[in-house]
């Protein structure tokens, strides 16, 4: 490859690099949990902003303040990330406590809701196998 050869070809190397760089991409997700996410199923991701664009023009100032709280949490776990996983923790298992007083109150929504979470869950992740379904609970005896 002669000299001509090398400069055209960087010539037009640059030329392809200069134009990707003028078609500027949409901003990522926050997070590498969601990136991950929306790289996997990017529809999901634009319907959830759509959701989010949506419920904002309808509630602005409600919308405010749940930015500000979710800035105020994301300081508070700059600052001590072991007390912001164990409040994490703390959430996840009233919400668990919830969901499962919300069964024992009512076992067939609560079956619904566990069959309509394993088809959206397939939907999702269709290259994953979805979680069996729990089993419900033996009736009791009757002598």
């Amino acid at each position: 490859m002669s000299g001509r050869h090398v400069l055209a070809f960087l010539a037009l190397a640059g030329f392809a690099f200069a134009v990707q760089a003028q078609e500027a991409p949409q901003p990522a997700p926050k997070g590498p949990a969601m990136q991950e996410r929306c790289a996997a199923n990017p529809k999901a991701c634009e319907r959830l902003k759509e959701r989010h664009d949506a419920f904002c023009k309808d509630n602005p100032q409600r919308c405010e303040e749940l930015k500000a709280k979710r800035e105020e949490m994301r300081q508070k776990c700059k600052q001590d990330p072991a007390a912001c996983d164990k409040a994490r923790e703390e959430m996840r298992a009233k919400a668990r406590e919830q969901f499962e007083q919300r069964c024992k109150e009512d076992p067939k929504r609560c079956d619904d809701m566990k069959k309509r979470f394993v088809e959206s869950r397939g939907k999702r992740h269709g290259d994953r196998p979805a979680p069996a379904p729990a089993a419900p609970a033996p009736a009791p005896a009757q002598n």
